[in-house]
């Protein structure tokens, strides 16, 4: 989404690299982090013994989730449309030159 936020370009390359990088000299941290954390948080709910829940708490979590699935999937769906429709926009306006 970045790459495609920023005019093409020397700039959106620019911008693009440093955002992996950054994203690339987190994960070390996001890792410590969680280890570190690990006696702080919130139990383990799912165990090799099956949920650590009530049933009735089971069926929310397995709807909620089966929401915001299908809200990942109709997102990505748009994305890709939007990208499709830009590829088509591009192609259009290179043919009229």
């Amino acid at each position: 989404m970045l790459r495609y936020s920023v005019e093409p370009g020397p700039q959106q390359s620019r911008v693009s690299v440093v955002y992996a990088l950054f994203g690339v000299a987190l994960i070390p941290v996001s890792f410590l982090a969680i280890r570190l954390a690990a006696n702080y948080i919130h139990p383990v709910v799912f165990t090799s013994s099956g949920p650590q829940m009530a049933s009735s708490m089971l069926a929310i979590f397995c709807l909620s989730l089966l929401g915001m699935l299908a809200l990942a999937g109709a997102l990505y769906r748009t994305e890709l449309t939007g990208k499709r429709l830009d590829q088509a926009l591009r192609s259009t306006r290179r043919d009229d030159r």
